[in-house]
């Protein structure tokens, strides 16, 4: 199978090269979202101690927020998994190999050829992180309202009445970046961590090599969510107090009696808000560090990797699909192995 997704890349580049890049990649994650949705579904209910069952989630055929999700993972995964090559070429020159500055090249021999690699792994970090960032920045709205509507289906009608309604009760087109700097830290690190090391692996096996894809696929698989799981959790629970916190904030605004609607629910509802994010409940959240402080605190250090095992459930399959599948659009598209 993953020999017959792998093929050189044609002598000529075709026109829309990089656009070409972006399709394959967006393609190739859009497709595997849709197929393991309910495995995300569980993961995000156990980041948010949600009680639901794994058979509630796995087994319904009600998928809340797949189309939010699938967008998200074409435009996403599309940028990052499109930009890298790109990117890392212009840096490592043409062939993506371990070109170095050429001030190096005064340096003894042994220390040339060891910074050499050292150049090379980092500008495989540098564009990685920055690519993820790009794109978690981009697709923070659609990341905000599949995630609301994994926790909690029955809030909104469908992804695009989240996409309209958070903003309208939260404050403006800003509500759909709530969680942005966890998302950005987060897309960061797993996919400097992530791309890196399959690159890597694909670099020293070769890379039309069917046992690199799997390598590559299974190494960047633990490389990711070991570095995202901290934000991950962090992230998930900083939208999902937003989500909380619009909902009591909209309620109160339209009561002519307040103490009518300062109910034993809204009461819990900011006890929520405020214990997710690291803030207080007649305040807007501190953001990332406070969340981060806030869950050490009161649930220990471990809890910043609450679901890293239907994290990894989840992506290694993915990774088993996306790769191959991208390096066979790569192939359909002509630009070749990534």
């Amino acid at each position: 199978l993953f020999a017959v997704l792998i093929k050189p890349r044609a002598a000529t580049p075709p026109p829309f090269f990089a656009l070409r890049e972006i399709l394959a990649g967006g393609a190739a994650a859009a497709l595997a979202e849709v197929a393991l949705y309910p495995l995300e579904v569980l993961k995000v209910r156990r980041q948010t101690r949600d009680a639901a069952s794994y058979r509630q989630v796995l087994f319904t055929w009600r998928r809340a927020g797949a189309f939010a999700g699938a967008l998200r993972a074409l435009a996403y995964h599309g940028l990052r998994l499109g930009l890298f090559p790109s990117i890392k070429r212009l840096l490592l020159g043409g062939s993506g190999g371990s070109s170095a500055p050429w001030v190096l090249t005064y340096l003894p021999a042994a220390l040339h050829a060891l910074l050499s690699k050292v150049w090379s792994v980092a500008n495989r970090v540098v564009v990685g992180a920055a690519c993820g960032a790009v794109g978690a920045f981009l697709c923070n709205p659609l990341d905000l309202a599949k995630t609301r509507l994994q926790r909690d289906a029955s809030r909104y009608r469908n992804s695009v009445d989240a996409l309209v309604t958070i903003p309208a009760r939260e404050g403006g087109l800003k509500a759909l970046w709530v969680g942005a700097a966890a998302s950005i830290t987060r897309a960061a690190a797993g996919s400097a961590a992530q791309l890196s090391t399959y690159d890597l692996v694909k670099a020293t096996r070769g890379r039309t090599d069917a046992l690199a894809v799997l390598a590559g696929a299974l190494v960047s698989t633990v490389a990711y969510v070991s570095a995202t799981a901290p934000f991950d959790v962090v992230k998930t629970r900083l939208m999902v107090a937003g989500s909380a916190s619009g909902e009591v904030h909209h309620n109160l605004r339209r009561s002519t009696d307040a103490k009518k609607h300062d109910s034993s629910e809204e009461r819990r509802e900011r006890r929520y808000t405020a214990q997710s994010s690291g803030g207080s409940a007649d305040n807007s959240p501190p953001g990332l560090l406070g969340a981060v402080r806030a869950i050490c605190r009161d649930e220990g250090f471990f809890a910043l990797f609450a679901g890293w095992v239907p994290a990894f459930l989840r992506l290694l399959p993915t990774t088993l699909v996306v790769f191959p599948l991208l390096e066979r659009f790569r192939v359909m598209l002509g630009t070749g192995a990534f």
